[in-house]
């Protein structure tokens, strides 16, 4: 029971959390450099992608996995002209990281890329300008871009200084998958999961795009997304333990909340550090710490811990249970073990 809560193997990436939280900063700082803070997700994700990929991967996966999210973003702002178009919008990106294909993003930036378009669809404006928003989304790759270039140069200057051995180029992670042999038929069973899924993402959306204001949608629709995984015990164990890792970083909020404002408010921003360093190591405290968060940006300019709290972990709760319920009707459709067929928008996360 140990294991299921956490990863005996793998310790929090403390360093990767510290960089995430840098660059959103930088990517807010970018927008309002360029002169338009709300066009902030146009540059913060394209920012975020570029360095973190090109410092993970090499510069040509940054370059490529930041382009597709410029591409992401810009579609997301195209298709939210209105509610069917931004469903429909939403069920042909999920198809695409999800159905195996020669294009298919691969399972190590599947998931990323599948967040990165909810952020946008969230976020989009109907009727914005699209063409400026784009530019400013291909600026910020740039100086992603040039930050991954500095800082492989800061790291080969300083190991040359110390005498070590030279810096190796870092395994180039392709951000494509591969389909498999094109003789090979696909049953209709194998994709029925994805296919399945995808509707139900696509009615999420609807939901939301008629709804404005309204943030059930949202938080249903990511919790789906999250949880929802190929093999059904994989699915009831992340369900659950997304459900009781929010509860618990709700009760952490009301407790944090007995604190004087200015401290409390820090305290639960501050969240996404272990939020982001446990997401691998242990994804209850990772859920619990990112609840923390979530609660303390939405419900603590009102006052209303919570209420919003309250909201947020019943939205936790009907989304993990319609994850569960696609998961047993998928198995019951295909009772065959798919731990190694494709299954779902996400495998992690």
């Amino acid at each position: 029971m140990h294991d299921l809560i956490r990863d005996p193997e793998l310790e929090g990436d403390w360093g990767l959390s510290v960089l995430v939280v840098v660059l959103l900063a930088g990517g807010v700082a970018l927008a309002s450099a360029f002169g338009d803070p709300e066009r902030a997700v146009f540059t913060i994700l394209p920012f975020l992608i570029a360095v973190v990929g090109g410092l993970a991967a090499g510069w040509r996966a940054g370059l490529a996995l930041s382009l597709i999210t410029v591409g992401l973003v810009v579609a997301a702002s195209l298709f939210a002209s209105s509610p069917l178009t931004a469903a429909l919008g939403f069920a042909a990106v999920s198809l695409w990281v999800s159905v195996p294909s020669r294009w298919q993003p691969s399972q190590s930036v599947g998931p990323t890329l599948m967040l990165v378009y909810l952020i946008a669809v969230v976020t989009a404006v109907p009727g914005a300008g699209w063409g400026i928003s784009l530019l400013f989304a291909l600026a910020a790759v740039a100086v992603g871009m040039l930050v991954v270039a500095l800082v492989t140069m800061l790291r080969r200057t300083t190991r040359a200084a110390s005498g070590a051995a030279p810096l190796e180029a870092p395994p180039n992670d392709a951000t494509m998958g591969e389909a498999g042999p094109p003789s090979a038929p696909w049953s209709w069973r194998e994709v029925i999961g994805p296919v399945l899924a995808a509707v139900v993402m696509a009615a999420l959306t609807f939901w939301h795009s008629v709804s404005p204001g309204f943030q059930m949608p949202v938080w249903v629709l990511l919790t789906f997304m999250m949880v929802y995984q190929p093999v059904h015990p994989e699915t009831v164990k992340r369900s659950l333990l997304r459900v009781i890792g929010t509860i618990i970083g709700f009760a952490g909020v009301l407790v944090l909340g007995l604190l004087p404002g200015p401290l409390s408010y820090a305290l639960g921003i501050a969240a996404i550090v272990p939020a982001i360093a446990y997401l691998k190591r242990s994804y209850l405290l990772s859920v619990a710490a990112g609840a923390v968060m979530v609660v303390t940006i939405y419900g603590a300019p009102q006052g209303q811990y919570l209420s919003w709290g309250i909201a947020r972990t019943l939205d936790t709760a009907v989304g993990a249970a319609l994850a569960l319920g696609l998961s047993l009707l998928v198995r019951k459709i295909t009772p065959a073990p798919a731990g190694a067929g494709p299954g779902t928008v996400t495998r992690g996360g």
